[in-house]
C-alpha cells in the first residue's frame, strides 16, 4: 500500500470509523480494515482456522455461487457500499450441548455483549447437575438503569460442547429466569441472501419457535472471547453471520420489510460482587493502626503455613556466582495439580492486544516485553519443560509515561498459581512507623531498588509456571511462549521472597555495620528506603554504604533524594530533583521545602462527579489517605455523615436526603480548600537531647479521639503533632464518662505505639484528659468498678501508669477538635498543630492538678455491686451458719436432725434438762427455721434491713417483683391468694435464695421422696412451702448432681464399628454381590370372593451400588424362593455371592445354588443388624408401600405392578447414607 500522509491517514480512519458505527459492525471487522494502516497498532488477534470436522449443526443446502462474498474483508467492503435496509432484528443465539455432573442435554444459549457475566437458568442447572463453585452476593443492574436488590447467587460450572467436539467450561450464576424468546430469522429469509448459503449454523432456523425459544444460558463478556473466533460474513443486505466455536451464528436485520410494529427486546446486565466489604476493611485497617488491641493475631493454620514458607525459603534460597539471589516458589503440598491455563492465557492476550491497540500503546508494551527478553528477565520457553507448566495472563499498568507489565497469577482461581503457593509471613516494615521515623531527623532521605522483584533469579525448575504468551511480530497468528527467569510481580509469594532475600543479605553485614543494617531493616518498606539523618555527612555515608551492600546482591539502589540542609552555606540538595514533588508511601513530599503536602483536588472532583449515594460517600472518604491522622478533625465529619446514613437505613445506591446532601457538598467544598495543606516534615532538632511525648484524649457523643505531640526536653523547638486517631461513638447510646474512658484507652494505645516506633530517646511525660470521672477511675483500684470500667482501667494502667495521667481544661484540649469534627480552616490552628500554649514551657506552667480524693458522683454509677459485703459479715456473727458448716452435710435430714440435737444440747446444758428421748416436731421445725433465716440473711441482708426499718426495698433488689413481707423474721412471698382456702404456707411461701446449699439439700430431699421425679414435679412440690427465685434452673442444676439418675441416664458403651467388608467397597457389576431378605406378609385378592391370600416380597439388594430388585413370592417355601431367584437372575444376571440371614428356606436354597457356582454367606444368628444394608432397603420398600397402598387390597398382578413402580422409584434415589 502506498504511504499516506498523516492527515490523509487520520481522515481515512475517521471516515471508516463513522461508516462502521452506522452499520453497527463488530469490532473485529473494523480492526481487520485498520490492519492495512498500522500492523502494530491494529493487528488482528490470532484466530484459529475454521474446523473441518463435521458436526451436528445444520447447514444451508444450496451451493454457494461464484458471486458469494467469501471473506470478511470483502463482505465488509460490500456492506460499506450497500444500502441499509429495514428488517426484523435477530439476537445471537445457538443450540449447544450442555453437560453437568448429572446429565447432558441441548440448550439454547444467547451471546450477549451487554452482559459482563454469564447466567444459567436454575432449572437447567438443576437438571444438568452443575457443580457449585461458590455462593456470593450479587448486584444486578438491568437495562434502563433499574437496579435489583442484592441477592445471594450460586456460581456453577457447566460444560459446552463446541463444533470440533472439545469442551468449553464456563462459570455461570444461577437465576430463575433470563429473558423471553428473542426474535429469530426464518429459513426462507436466510435463503434470500447468498453470503449465508453453505454455512454450518449453530442453530437451525425456525427451530427455536418450535421448542418455545426460551434462553437457558446467557453468555456474557467474560466468555465471549472464548466463543467467537473473529471471522464474519456480511452481505449487501440481510443479517450477518459470526463464526463461533458452536458454528455460524446469524444475527442482525433480516433484510425483509417489517410491516407492523414489532416487539422490541433489549438486554443489558451488569453484575458486581460486593466490593463494599473490601472498601470497609481497607478503611478500618488504616484507621486502626496504632490503636487496635493486641492479640488479634493470625490463626494457627496461617502460622503453620508461614512457618512452612520460611522453611522452604531457607532450604532453597541460594546465591549465584555473580552474587544474585536465586529463589524457588514456596509450594503448598495439598492443592492438587496446577493446570496449564493455556486457553485463558490466549484469551487474555487477545483482550490485552485489543485494549493496547485502542489506546495506541501496543508498540510501547511490545518494547517493554522485548526489554525483559534483552535483559534476561524472560526467555523463550523450551519445548520440553523442566517442571510444572502454567501460563500467566498479563496486562499493562501505566503510571504517567512509564509502563509496567503485571502478571495475573490469580487467574483461574480457585486453581491458580497463587492458590498453589504460600504467601509467607509479612516481613514488610510497619508503614506508619516508617513515616513516623521519616520525620524524626533534619534531613529526609529516600531511595528505591530498581525493579526489585526482577533482581531475584528464579530457579529453572520453577520457571515453567511463569510462562506467558506474546507475538514476536504483530502479523504472527500464533503467539510465542516465553517464561520468566526472575521473580514475577503479581505472585502472592513475591513480596515475601523479596523481603526474605533482603533480610538474609543484610544479615551478612550485621557484625561489620550493625547500626546501618538495623536502619535498613527498620526503614526499608518493600523496595523503598525512607529514613532521615541529622547531617549531610551522614546522608552521604548512608548512600554510599547502602549502594555497596545492595550492589553486592546485584540490586541497584537508585533515585536518592534528600531534603535541604539549612545550616550549611551551600543551600543545595545532595540528590536530584529536590524541588519536585515525590510520593513517600502515598504522601506527597517536597524535598526542597521539606514539607509534607496533602493533595485533595482529585478527591474533590471525584466526589462532585459521582452520584450522592452512601456507596460513593464511603468510596471518597476511604480514598482520603492520612495514615498519621494529621487531618482527622476534618475527616471525622465524613464518617459522621456515613453514620447518619447507616442509622437512617439508606441503601448503598439510594440518593441521600437533602440535609445530608447539603452537609456532603459543604464538606467537599472545604476539601477543595485544603488542597495543598502542608506541614514541616521534621519535628526533631537533631540534637542529643531527649524528647517528651504528650497525649491528649477526649470524647463526645459523636466520636472519641486522641492526639500525640512530641516536644524536645530542652524546649529548643515548639511541640509538634505526631499522630492522631479518632473513632466514632457506638450506635448504641453510651454515657459520656464511658466514652471518655474509651478515649483514654485509645490514647494509651496510641502513645505506646508511637513510642515503640520512634528511634529517638522519648519518654511519656503526660496523658491528658478533660474528664474528672475518667481521671478518677484511672487513678483508682480497678477492682472497685464493674466489668466494663474495670477491664479498660486494667489496660490503661498496664500501658501508662496512673501517675502520668493529668487533667486539662476542655478548651485547651486539642483532642476536642477531632472528637466533634471541625471546619477545614481550624486545621491550621496552633492548638491542633502544636498543642496548648503552656506545653511549650516546663511543668511549672502546666495546668494545676487537683487531688482526686473527692470522688465525682458519676463514678458511683459504675461501682461494683457489693450487696452482701457488710450485711453478710454481721449476719454470720449470730446465725446458725457461723456455728455449723452446712457444706459438711450431704442430706437435708442429717442437717436438720443434727442441728436439732445441737440445739437440745445447748438448751439442756443451760437449763439442766434431760438430753435423752426422740426429737420432737417443734425441735425439727425450729432447726428448719434457723437455717431458713440464715440463708435469707446471707443473701437478702439489705432487703431484711429495709423491711425491718419500714422502708421500701432498694431499687436494685431482686425481690421487688415478689412483693416480699416479713413475718416473724422470715421473708415470705405475698401473692393474690389471701382469700383462698389454701394453707398459710401455700398462700405465702418462704423465699429461698437460689445459690445457697440449703436449697440444694431441699431439692434433693423432695426429689428422693418423689421417687427421683423430674424437674417440674419437684418444683411443684417445693412450692407448697417455699418459693425459690430462679427455681426451675436451681432445681435442674441440683437434680443433675443426683448419682442414681446419672447412672440411669448413662449411655451404653458403643463399640467402634469394624471396616466394611471388601465386597461392600469394591467396584463390581451391579448385583454381583447381593443381599437377600423377605418383607411381608401382604395380602392379595383371590377370585370369586375367596379369602385373601398371604404373599411375601423377596428383596434383592446390591451390596455395592445399593440397587434394589423386588419379586413377589407366594409363600416361604424354598421352591417359591428359587423361582423368584430365577426371575431375578434372568434379568439382572446371576450373582457371584449372596448374603442373607439364617432362614431355613435360604439355607435350603444355598445348597441348590452351590452347584451353580454361587457362594452363599450367612450372617450371625439373631444379629439382624449385620444385614443393615438390605434391612434399610426393606424399610424403604415398606415406607413406599404403606403410603401408596394404605389399606387397599390388590390382586396379584396389581400388587406386582406396584412393586415394579416402587423398585423404579427407589432406584432413582441419589446414593446417600440411609
Amino acid at each position: 500500500m502506498d504511504q499516506l500522509s498523516d492527515e490523509q491517514l487520520q481522515r481515512s480512519t475517521e471516515q471508516l470509523q463513522t461508516a462502521v458505527r452506522q452499520l453497527q459492525l463488530e469490532t473485529d471487522v473494523f480492526e481487520r480494515f485498520l490492519q492495512r494502516v498500522d500492523p502494530w497498532e491494529h493487528a488482528a488477534s490470532a484466530a484459529p482456522a475454521a474446523s473441518s470436522v463435521q458436526s451436528a449443526t445444520p447447514s444451508i443446502s444450496p451451493a454457494q455461487s461464484a458471486s458469494d462474498v467469501s471473506t470478511s474483508d470483502q463482505s465488509a467492503r460490500s456492506t460499506l457500499r450497500g444500502a441499509r435496509r429495514a428488517g426484523k432484528p435477530s439476537g445471537k443465539t445457538a443450540k449447544v450441548e450442555a453437560s453437568g455432573l448429572k446429565s447432558t442435554c441441548r440448550v439454547r444459549v444467547m451471546c450477549d455483549s451487554g452482559s459482563n457475566a454469564t447466567f444459567i437458568r436454575s432449572d437447567t442447572a438443576h437438571m444438568l447437575g452443575c457443580r457449585i463453585q461458590t455462593r456470593q452476593p450479587l448486584q444486578v443492574s438491568t437495562f434502563g438503569g433499574g437496579k435489583a436488590s442484592h441477592q445471594l447467587s450460586e456460581k456453577v460450572e457447566v460444560g459446552l460442547t463446541t463444533q470440533d467436539g472439545s469442551l468449553l467450561r464456563v462459570e455461570a450464576y444461577k437465576i430463575p429466569n433470563i429473558c423471553g424468546p428473542p426474535p429469530v430469522i426464518g429459513i426462507e429469509e436466510i435463503q434470500l441472501h447468498e453470503h449465508l448459503r453453505g454455512l454450518k449454523l449453530a442453530e437451525e432456523p425456525g427451530a427455536a419457535l418450535a421448542s418455545g425459544g426460551e434462553i437457558e444460558i446467557l453468555l456474557g463478556q467474560d466468555v465471549l472471547q472464548d466463543v467467537f473466533d473473529g471471522d464474519m460474513r456480511v452481505g449487501q443486505s440481510g443479517p450477518m453471520a459470526i463464526s463461533s466455536r458452536f458454528g455460524w451464528i446469524v444475527c442482525g436485520r433480516s433484510g425483509c420489510a417489517t410491516p407492523a410494529p414489532q416487539e422490541m427486546m433489549a438486554n443489558f446486565v451488569h453484575t458486581e460482587t460486593e466490593s463494599v466489604k473490601a472498601t470497609l476493611d481497607d478503611l478500618w485497617t488504616l484507621e486502626g493502626i496504632g490503636i487496635s488491641s493486641d492479640g488479634v493475631g493470625d490463626g494457627s493454620v496461617k502460622k503453620t503455613q508461614e512457618a512452612a514458607a520460611l522453611q522452604q525459603f531457607n532450604e532453597t534460597c541460594t546465591r549465584l556466582p555473580d552474587g544474585r539471589y536465586q529463589n524457588r516458589w514456596p509450594w503448598k503440598h495439598d492443592t492438587g495439580d496446577l493446570p496449564s491455563n493455556e486457553a485463558m492465557a490466549l484469551s487474555r492476550l487477545e483482550a490485552c492486544e485489543r485494549s493496547l491497540r485502542k489506546t495506541g500503546k501496543l508498540r510501547q508494551y511490545d518494547n517493554a516485553i522485548q526489554d525483559y527478553i534483552d535483559q534476561g528477565h524472560a526467555e523463550e520457553a523450551p519445548q520440553i519443560p523442566t517442571g510444572k507448566v502454567h501460563l500467566l495472563p498479563h496486562h499493562a499498568v501505566f503510571k504517567g509515561d512509564k509502563i509496567r507489565i503485571v502478571f495475573d497469577a490469580a487467574a483461574g482461581h480457585p486453581n491458580s498459581l497463587n492458590d498453589h503457593v504460600l504467601s509467607g509471613p509479612n516481613m514488610i516494615a510497619d508503614l506508619t512507623g516508617v513515616l513516623l521515623r521519616f520525620r524524626t531527623r533534619r534531613i529526609g532521605v529516600t531511595a528505591d531498588i530498581e525493579k526489585a522483584f526482577l533482581q531475584l533469579a528464579l530457579h529453572p525448575d520453577d520457571r515453567d509456571v511463569t510462562r506467558f504468551l506474546w507475538r514476536k511480530d504483530a502479523s504472527d497468528l500464533r503467539p510465542t511462549t516465553y517464561r520468566m527467569t526472575r521473580v514475577v510481580f503479581g505472585v502472592t509469594a513475591s513480596p515475601f521472597l523479596l523481603q526474605a532475600s533482603v533480610r538474609q543479605h543484610l544479615q551478612q553485614y550485621e557484625e561489620a555495620d550493625g547500626q546501618l543494617v538495623a536502619r535498613l531493616r527498620r526503614d526499608l518498606y518493600c523496595d523503598d528506603l525512607i529514613t532521615s539523618v541529622n547531617t549531610q555527612e551522614e546522608a552521604e555515608e548512608l548512600s554510599q554504604r547502602t549502594q555497596e551492600i545492595f550492589n553486592d546482591a546485584k540490586m541497584n539502589m537508585r533515585h536518592w533524594t534528600y531534603s535541604f540542609e539549612t545550616d550549611k552555606e551551600a543551600h543545595k540538595p545532595l540528590g536530584e530533583e529536590a524541588t519536585a514533588e515525590r510520593k513517600v508511601l502515598g504522601i506527597c513530599w517536597i524535598p526542597g521545602d521539606d514539607q509534607l503536602v496533602f493533595k485533595t483536588a482529585f478527591l474533590t472532583q471525584l466526589g462532585r462527579e459521582a452520584p450522592e449515594t452512601k456507596r460513593n460517600i464511603l468510596s471518597v472518604s476511604a480514598r482520603f489517605y492520612d495514615p498519621l491522622g494529621l487531618l482527622v478533625p476534618f475527616l471525622v465529619r465524613a464518617k459522621l455523615l456515613l453514620k447518619r446514613l447507616w442509622i437512617a437505613g439508606h441503601s448503598w445506591d439510594q440518593t441521600v436526603a437533602s440535609d445530608v446532601r447539603k452537609d456532603w457538598r459543604k464538606w467537599l467544598l472545604e476539601l477543595e480548600q485544603i488542597d495543598g495543606f502542608s506541614i514541616p516534615r521534621p519535628y526533631a532538632t537533631g540534637g542529643d537531647c531527649g524528647y517528651q511525648l504528650h497525649m491528649f484524649c477526649d470524647a463526645s457523643m459523636e466520636a472519641m479521639a486522641a492526639a500525640v505531640y512530641v516536644k524536645p526536653e530542652d524546649n529548643s523547638r515548639a511541640p509538634t503533632l505526631v499522630m492522631a486517631k479518632a473513632r466514632l461513638a457506638p450506635r448504641q447510646a453510651m454515657s459520656v464518662p464511658r466514652l471518655e474512658l474509651t478515649a483514654a484507652v485509645i490514647g494509651a494505645r496510641l502513645v505506646t505505639y508511637v513510642q515503640s516506633q520512634l528511634d529517638i530517646t522519648t519518654e511519656i511525660s503526660g496523658c491528658w484528659t478533660d474528664s474528672m470521672v475518667a481521671l478518677h477511675w484511672i487513678r483508682s483500684n480497678s477492682q472497685r468498678w464493674g466489668v466494663y470500667v474495670r477491664n479498660r482501667i486494667n489496660e490503661i494502667q498496664s500501658l501508662c501508669p496512673p501517675t502520668l495521667w493529668k487533667h486539662v481544661p476542655g478548651n485547651q484540649n486539642p483532642a476536642d477538635l477531632p472528637s466533634k469534627g471541625v471546619p477545614a480552616a481550624q486545621l491550621r490552628s496552633s492548638l491542633w498543630l502544636h498543642g496548648p500554649e503552656w506545653l511549650e514551657g516546663d511543668n511549672s506552667v502546666w495546668p494545676p492538678q487537683t487531688p482526686t480524693s473527692n470522688e465525682p458522683a458519676e463514678c458511683t454509677v459504675e461501682a461494683k455491686k457489693m450487696a452482701l459485703t457488710t450485711v453478710g459479715t454481721r449476719a454470720r456473727s449470730t446465725g446458725i451458719g457461723q456455728v455449723m458448716d452446712i457444706n459438711r452435710y450431704s442430706s437435708w435430714r442429717k442437717l436438720i436432725r443434727i442441728t436439732a440435737w445441737v440445739l437440745r444440747w445447748a438448751r439442756g446444758r443451760s437449763l439442766a434438762t434431760s438430753l435423752s428421748g426422740p426429737l420432737s416436731t417443734s425441735e425439727i421445725s425450729t432447726a428448719e427455721r434457723l437455717w431458713v433465716m440464715d440463708a435469707q440473711r446471707t443473701e437478702y441482708g439489705q432487703d431484711l434491713d429495709a423491711l425491718q426499718a419500714g422502708l421500701d426495698l432498694p431499687r436494685q433488689s431482686s425481690l421487688k417483683a415478689l412483693n416480699p413481707v416479713l413475718e416473724e423474721g422470715i421473708l415470705r412471698k405475698d401473692g393474690r391468694l389471701q382469700y383462698s382456702s389454701l394453707s398459710e404456707e401455700e398462700i405465702r411461701p418462704v423465699i429461698l435464695p437460689p445459690g445457697h446449699r440449703l436449697v440444694y439439700l431441699l431439692a434433693m430431699k423432695i426429689h428422693e421422696e418423689l421417687c427421683h421425679a423430674g424437674v417440674q414435679q419437684v418444683v411443684d412440690a417445693i412450692r407448697d412451702r417455699y418459693w425459690i427465685t430462679r427455681g426451675r434452673q436451681t432445681v435442674r442444676a441440683s437434680l443433675n448432681q443426683c448419682r442414681k439418675c446419672h447412672l440411669f441416664r448413662a449411655q451404653p458403651f458403643a463399640m467402634r464399628p469394624a471396616p466394611l467388608p471388601r465386597s461392600r467397597v469394591t467396584a463390581a457389576r451391579p448385583f454381583s454381590c447381593t443381599g437377600i431378605d423377605y418383607a411381608g406378609p401382604l395380602y392379595v385378592k383371590r377370585p370369586f370372593g375367596s379369602e385373601p391370600e398371604k404373599v411375601y416380597i423377596a428383596v434383592f439388594t446390591c451390596a455395592v451400588t445399593r440397587a434394589l430388585h423386588l419379586e413377589l413370592v407366594g409363600s416361604l417355601r424354598t421352591e417359591d424362593f428359587l423361582r423368584a431367584y430365577r426371575r431375578f437372575a434372568a434379568r439382572r444376571l446371576s450373582p457371584t455371592s449372596i448374603i442373607s440371614d439364617n432362614a431355613t428356606y435360604f439355607k435350603a436354597a444355598s445348597a441348590v445354588l452351590a452347584t451353580e457356582g454361587v457362594s452363599w454367606s450367612f450372617i450371625v444368628e439373631r444379629a439382624p443388624w449385620w444385614g443393615g444394608f438390605w434391612e434399610s432397603m426393606v424399610k424403604l420398600t415398606k415406607h413406599a408401600l404403606r403410603r401408596t397402598l394404605g389399606a387397599a387390597l390388590l390382586s396379584w398382578e396389581e400388587l406386582e405392578t406396584v412393586l415394579c413402580s416402587v423398585e423404579g422409584a427407589i432406584n432413582e434415589r441419589p446414593l446417600t447414607q440411609f
